[in-house]
């Protein structure tokens, strides 16, 4: 598989709120996230970016990738456009505003036609990537432009929109092993919540996935260390008729090569399925295990309790024998979680 470019290319257009309203009216323009419902932003924040916009405050840059057809998807934004049409179906009020406190309380069809008329005509920076830009850096460019507002979540976020047929992918695979965690779901409370600890779940899942494949499919990983010269990485980045893990590819590097594999052909990882399916069984019918596990291998900021494993850890003992808890961030490299699964 060859992409047409080994960088990413933007343009950059101000697009009035009218216009980018009129865009998701007529189908142009997908609001939406791939990956669920992640704009849940709480009344007053929203309240806060209709007021920058009615008083012609610059609201963060909107980006967003051009489809072969025109159809135009969000990339990051995701608020700031939730706030824009939802404020302009009358869907919410606002409240406690910073600067214009006579619009408190009052909807879109309430406010006075010169402030409807400045937030309409306001206009926004979208800018917009080529659909067929280099996959890998594409996941790059995504993570990187949501960090800072989502933090740890950002990695997948941007694989869940990149690569959409390995998101389905892995999501149904959640799905098929539901029967055994439905009741801990049920009990994680808000949708919003919910929508968080999915996003985890699937980083998870991807995670067991790659120690696997490291472990089943080891003659299939580049064990060479050397640094390919600029040049060449910047040649043959596009081109993935034949995909590998190298031992020197960072761990976010390689959970994006196994969604890309399964972006390219679900089948391929059919064999790390079965094999994660059995890890599962384990893990569910096992004392130590326990959901709130999910995401704390490769958070720095959370801890497993005592005699708590994750899945991950699990998939690691199918391989190592050895039954202990594991910080994914603590490995550097490929390479290096390869040295302790065949410890």
């Amino acid at each position: 598989m060859r992409y047409s470019s080994s960088r990413i290319k933007q343009e950059t257009w101000l697009q009035s709120v009218d216009h980018l309203i009129h865009m998701v009216d007529i189908g142009r323009l997908d609001p939406n996230p791939a990956f669920g419902s992640l704009p849940n932003l709480d009344l007053v924040k929203r309240s806060h970016i209709v007021e920058s916009l009615i008083l012609g405050l610059p609201v963060e840059m909107i980006w967003a990738e051009q489809g072969v057809l025109g159809k135009t998807q969000l990339l990051s934004g995701f608020e700031v456009v939730s706030s824009i049409l939802g404020f302009n179906s009358n869907s919410f009020s606002l409240r406690k505003l910073r600067i214009l406190k006579h619009l408190e309380g009052l909807r879109f069809s309430n406010i006075d036609f010169a402030e409807q008329k400045h937030f309409m005509q306001m206009e926004v920076a979208l800018c917009t990537i080529h659909y067929d830009s280099d996959p890998m850096l594409k996941c790059l460019f995504v993570e990187d432009i949501n960090k800072d507002k989502y933090g740890v979540d950002a990695s997948q976020i941007a694989r869940s929109i990149v690569f959409k047929k390995a998101y389905y992918t892995i999501n149904n695979y959640i799905e098929h092993i539901s029967r055994y965690f439905n009741e801990d779901l049920y009990a994680i409370g808000s949708h919003k919540k919910y929508e968080k600890y999915r996003l985890k779940f699937q980083t998870e899942v991807l995670l067991c996935l790659l120690v696997i494949y490291i472990g089943t499919e080891r003659n299939r990983l580049n064990r060479s260390f050397s640094t390919e010269s600029y040049s060449y990485s910047r040649s043959h980045i596009s081109n993935y008729d034949d995909l590998y893990i190298n031992f020197s590819d960072d761990i976010g590097a390689a959970l994006n090569k196994v969604m890309l594999m399964l972006e390219m052909d679900e089948l391929y990882l059919n064999d790390c399925f079965k094999k994660l399916d059995s890890i599962v069984y384990d893990a569910f019918h096992s004392d130590n295990f326990s959901m709130n596990s999910i995401g704390k291998n490769y958070s720095y900021s959370s801890h497993l309790r005592k005699n708590e494993l994750s899945l991950v850890d699990y998939a690691i003992y199918s391989f190592s024998g050895q039954k202990e808890k594991i910080r994914i961030d603590r490995f550097s490299s490929v390479g290096e979680l390869f040295d302790r699964l065949m410890q």
